[in-house]
């Protein structure tokens, strides 16, 4: 594993148990996860590099909008969608196929709409379950604050600074998201929080009223 990688848990996943092999017949045996049904409600996906507040702010969120929170990093330890643990970084180690396991049991839940859903890495997802993508920049000073009080040891933690200052994560959303449901915003203080919360109620306004003119003009 590259230091990429280690830093933001990222896999690359090309068709989630969406194909077989019979003789020389590729067969789909379910359809890829982009053809899939949308979401019913609005989700949002908030995502950056571990310390940078994705869970905090993602509460928050759920606290004052309503939405329920999945914390992703819980439902892979819950779940047991990991091979191995790395005793070094203090990280599960989640694997392509572990990946697809995560995909295939939030998809349901997802679907169903309502969802604040944060985790560190964001391009394993696809890109019709968001209706918004956050990504949490911090400044280096609070970051190493936040890793330090956490007790990250230092390979771990100079893993995740750089992870930031060379800005993977976002790198990685811009990649993997369009322009209009990509905000990256600063995430330094409480007042930085608050503004974030006020960004996704604005957005999830927008979304509830295009929806409501859709449904209406049906």
């Amino acid at each position: 594993m590259d230091s990429r990688q280690k830093a933001t848990g990222a896999l690359f996943v090309a068709f989630p148990r969406a194909s077989v092999f019979k003789g020389n017949i590729f067969i789909l045996t379910q359809p890829p996860y982009s053809m899939l049904e949308e979401p019913r409600a609005f989700n949002v996906l908030i995502t950056g590099t571990p310390g940078t507040g994705k869970t905090s702010l993602s509460q928050m969120v759920s606290a004052e909008l309503g939405l329920t929170h999945l914390d992703t990093g819980a439902i892979v330890k819950s779940q047991k969608f990991y091979t191995d643990f790395d005793e070094q970084y203090g990280s599960f180690m989640v694997d392509e196929e572990d990946e697809e396991h995560l995909l295939d049991y939030l998809e349901p839940i997802l679907v169903e709409g309502g969802k604040v859903l944060d985790y560190h890495s964001c391009e394993l997802f696809p890109k019709r379950w968001f209706h918004a993508v956050i990504v949490l920049r911090v400044d280096t000073q609070p970051h190493f604050d936040r890793l330090t009080a956490r007790g990250y040891g230092e390979a771990k933690r100079e893993e995740n600074m750089d992870a930031e200052i060379e800005g993977v994560v976002a790198e990685e959303a811009a990649d993997s998201y369009d322009e209009d449901v990509l905000h990256v915003v600063s995430h330094n203080t409480l007042d930085d929080m608050c503004a974030a919360v006020e960004l996704v109620r604005r957005l999830k306004a927008e979304f509830d009223t295009r929806s409501s003119r859709a449904a209406a003009a049906a």
